[in-house]
């Protein structure tokens, strides 16, 4: 019931995000739209920010983990663009300038915890460099999806998806070669 609850605030935040800004959604409305007391939402979230969170992480980490595991590496990088395509809204604001830095930081995080989490999955501890190979990865593949987003979505999906793989570490290449959804042949 708890987790339903968290997710129907998230759910209808986002569908709030289509026709406002995060800044102009005021916890009042949300709640007014969810149809819950004020109060349930602080239950939930202390602040604007763990709802950000909590909507990226809903948006991200959920879909990517649960793909990267059965699909791969190229197909949780296709995942994660199509559903920025579905929230074009929530994303292009979350990246204007008063928010840039937050949504960079809560961004890579999920990311970086949805990758770790898969390797640590797939092939037990993880050393110190794959750590980082990971890290040095989801960093620059974010970037890159940064200034997608900030272009207006210019730009192919699956020859995005087709140049990250190439930029794939080799020290993390292992984990993710036998996967159907790995590309090879880019």
């Amino acid at each position: 019931m708890a987790d339903d609850t968290r997710q129907q605030i998230v759910q209808t935040f986002l569908r709030l995000t289509e026709t406002r800004s995060v800044a102009k959604i005021s916890v009042v409305q949300l709640m007014n739209e969810v149809g819950l007391e004020r109060e349930t939402y602080y239950y939930y979230f202390d602040d604007k920010y763990a709802l950000i969170e909590a909507t990226l992480h809903t948006l991200l980490f959920s879909s990517y983990s649960a793909i990267l595991g059965t699909d791969g590496l190229d197909a949780a990088n296709n995942a994660v663009l199509e559903s920025i395509v579905q929230h074009q809204n929530f994303y292009k604001d979350l990246l204007s300038n008063q928010n840039e830095y937050m949504f960079k930081r809560i961004y890579c995080g999920v990311s970086l915890m949805a990758m770790e989490k898969y390797l640590a999955t797939e092939r037990g501890s993880i050393s110190d460099d794959i750590k980082f190979a990971a890290k040095f990865y989801v960093y620059a593949v974010n970037n890159i999806v940064y200034e997608w987003v900030q272009q207006g979505l210019r730009g192919d999906i699956d020859t995005l998806v087709a140049r990250f793989h190439q930029c794939l570490p080799a020290v993390l290449a292992p984990y993710f070669i036998n996967l159907k959804s790995t590309m090879s042949n880019h």
